[in-house]
């Protein structure tokens, strides 16, 4: 059998790292789609390494059936990133291709021709945080200390972050706004940022955050 696989990476990280492949592997009738394991003889198909998200990938490949029937999913890698699962597709050896309910979560993708349509994007708290963390990082050039996330969602997409956090120089106090959209998380940062050395010449908190605090916008 072969089959042909149309994928994209589908975003950048935060930190603007868009690097991504794509590969396809076999599981066995009635199982669930899961990514490669190491010497398990599962992969169908591996494409080429991309650095930028589009444009999209399209590769045909043959690959020998593990079974009379199975599924042949799809998958994005970022790799640390994570992976993604872009589409699936049940075969039949004797029958040739199925139809399967859509998998995809970024673009509709194709396996064989079968088109699925996207699922919604959604925004984990973990990834909130992450990019808390990494937009931090990118903006200061320093590691946060005492990061305190304070991440709260506002829809399937949007987190608000009351963060506070200290570095070898400064204190910061303000709010994260987070959104993924379909290729790309946007944020915003709306805060104070304070000297620790002004703030350490005053005993009342009050004071020191009158005295020694400026904007700080992202």
């Amino acid at each position: 059998m072969a089959a042909t696989y149309t994928s994209n990476g589908g975003r950048c990280t935060v930190a603007g790292y868009c690097g991504w492949f794509p590969y396809a592997v076999q599981v066995g009738p009635g199982a669930a789609c899961r990514p490669h394991v190491d010497d398990s003889g599962d992969l169908t198909y591996v494409g080429e390494l991309q650095d930028e998200p589009f444009p999209a990938q399209v590769g045909t490949a043959p690959f020998v059936p593990a079974g009379d029937t199975g599924t042949v999913c799809l998958y994005v890698s970022h790799g640390r990133d994570g992976e993604v699962l872009v589409a699936q597709a049940p075969f039949n050896s004797g029958t040739g291709w199925g139809t399967q309910p859509p998998a995809t979560e970024v673009e509709a993708e194709s396996v064989s021709g079968h088109t699925v349509e996207p699922e919604p994007v959604f925004l984990s708290a973990g990834e909130a945080r992450r990019t808390v963390r990494e937009v931090i990082r990118d903006e200061t050039r320093r590691a946060p200390r005492a990061l305190r996330y304070g991440c709260r969602r506002q829809d399937d997409v949007t987190f608000a972050c009351a963060s506070s956090w200290y570095d070898a120089k400064w204190i910061y106090a303000g709010t994260f706004d987070l959104t993924e959209e379909v290729d790309v998380y946007t944020w915003a940062f709306d805060g104070v940022r304070a000297s620790r050395r002004c703030v350490s010449r005053y005993r009342s908190a009050r004071t020191a955050a009158k005295r020694c605090a400026r904007t700080a916008r992202w």
